[in-house]
């Protein structure tokens, strides 16, 4: 069965692999190589069809081989996969609409891949668009002097070049649904103290378990004060908080631009965490990894609770099927956080501690059988139930507790570029007149080398001094970005530090 322009392209699961859509751009001499793992993976987590992808790509710009193409062409590429204009989504881009016309520039790849994905998901226009010529009539439509018929038929020749239509990848029946999450996002800590402010969106590629020393609540609250260097993606609680699972507590963004300081910095890393090292560098530690807290109500000998083993054991299959695009077979990259510190070496942290590690078996294998149960309708048998000893609960079909809760986005956050204001601007920001007046983020929140933080928005950049506790106004936004091509405004006194 081939691909027609009737087929559905959003909101479906992949139809290639990450290898599979990588050799396709080498074999077409691609310059977007380098971008290629990075715009897949944002396919997949965006339920885009990776196979549409290319093909788009390729109806645009013969993916990227065209030497006329503005993607490539000189002064200033502008590195799209689409040929998109503002706004961006996905990464911020550099604005540049006064040398390419109305075309945002990229500075890479990666970005421009990246965001042609997340523009199908997030541009209105494209709301109620799922099928190859619904969503290409809106792409790229007659009016606008493109011939969309011959850009349906390319897409559609190269989706059936490359993807895998009629079951050729193996086909889940259901994904697992995402358990229920509490919002507790924190988003007053400032970068370099405990997060790193990203431009793109986080890219999840492994899942990392610690134990926090300590209780749910009061972790959180640790994770709050600005001085505190350190956060994670998710908190697990012990006690038993609905049906047998313990509450889950969300504190990050895993697709957001905050990247806390969960499991790095790397130091002796062994076993999952050197190939996690080897094959993302240093950086991609915090950057690449799902960091979840698990509650040992403050001493690291007391063994997970039941409610504690459930609750993890379904959050990291749902990672690891939604997110990651593992099945039960496939599963990897579940890492402690002592992989990445050396383990039981002297000095090292040891966390998760023999609590968790000692029963990574059981707990995997738990892991698995909820993965199975989901995509391949398997039932549960006794021994999946048990972790550690303990009979834990599980997710099912008709469980009064099923996903999926995403947790909702608190106002601070600007769904059409990813950014979230700054809470030490917030007011401030409304009192100007929010989005109208001062206009979207542009980008997270930088510590500048004079200790005062800026924030860039589409009219103007707000400053925030710490010693003084006072916001203003501090020049340009994105019209000086877009004259300049710089991230951020190079201050006469002050240059970026983090």
């Amino acid at each position: 069965m081939a691909y027609t322009r009737k087929t559905v392209v959003i909101g479906v699961g992949p139809d290639m692999t990450e290898a599979e859509f990588v050799a396709a751009l080498v074999e077409d001499k691609s310059p977007a190589v380098a971008g290629g793992a990075a715009t897949y993976r944002a396919c997949v987590a965006a339920r885009v069809l990776p196979s549409y992808i290319l093909g788009k790509f390729h109806a645009e710009s013969t993916k990227g081989t065209n030497p006329k193409a503005i993607c490539v062409a000189p002064p200033l590429p502008t590195y799209s996969w689409g040929n998109t204009t503002e706004p961006s989504y996905g990464y911020p881009g550099l604005g540049a609409p006064f040398v390419r016309g109305r075309f945002t520039r990229y500075a890479d790849w990666a970005e421009g891949g990246v965001s042609t994905v997340w523009r199908l998901v997030n541009h209105p226009p494209y709301a109620k668009a799922k099928t190859v010529e619904a969503v290409d009539y809106i792409w790229a439509p007659p009016t606008d002097s493109n011939d969309t018929e011959a850009y349906i038929a390319t897409t559609v020749a190269e989706m059936n070049r490359w993807g895998h239509e009629g079951g050729a990848m193996p086909t889940k029946l259901a994904r697992v649904p995402m358990p229920p999450i509490t919002n507790a996002l924190i988003l007053n800590k400032i970068p370099g103290v405990g997060i790193e402010a990203l431009r793109m969106k986080r890219d999840p590629r492994f899942s990392v378990v610690h134990s926090m020393i300590g209780y749910l609540m009061g972790s959180e609250s640790h994770f709050k004060l600005l001085d505190t260097q350190g956060l994670t993606d998710f908190g697990i609680g012990s006690k038993d908080y609905k049906h047998g699972f313990a509450e889950i507590r969300q504190w990050c963004d895993p697709f957001g631009t905050i990247v806390p300081w969960a499991s790095g910095p790397a130091s002796a890393p062994f076993g999952d965490g050197l190939r996690v090292v080897q094959k993302w560098g240093a950086a991609g530690v915090n950057r690449y990894g799902v960091s979840i807290e698990t509650e040992d109500q403050g001493d690291i000998n007391n063994p997970m609770t039941g409610p504690g083993w459930s609750s993890l054991c379904w959050l990291l299959a749902a990672i690891h099927d939604n997110w990651l695009n593992q099945t039960a077979d496939t599963f990897d990259l579940n890492c402690h956080h002592n992989e990445f510190t050396g383990g039981k070496a002297v000095g090292a942290k040891d966390c998760p501690f023999p609590r968790i590690y000692n029963h990574t078996t059981d707990y995997q294998d738990a892991v698995k059988a909820i993965m199975r149960h989901f995509n391949e309708g398997v039932p549960y048998t006794k021994d999946d139930l048990l972790v550690a000893g303990l009979k834990i609960s599980v997710p099912t079909n008709d469980s009064t507790v099923k996903g999926p809760t995403i947790p909702a986005y608190p106002a601070t956050y600007d769904a059409v570029t990813g950014h979230y204001t700054a809470e030490q601007l917030w007011s401030y920001y409304n009192k100007l007149g929010g989005v109208q007046g001062v206009g979207r983020p542009r980008a997270g929140l930088a510590m500048y080398s004079d200790g005062v933080l800026r924030q860039m928005f589409d009219n103007l950049v707000l400053e925030y001094n710490p010693k003084t506790d006072t916001v203003r106004v501090g020049g340009l936004g994105i019209a000086y970005q877009e004259k300049t091509g710089q991230v951020y405004p190079e201050w006469s006194t002050a240059k970026p530090v983090v």
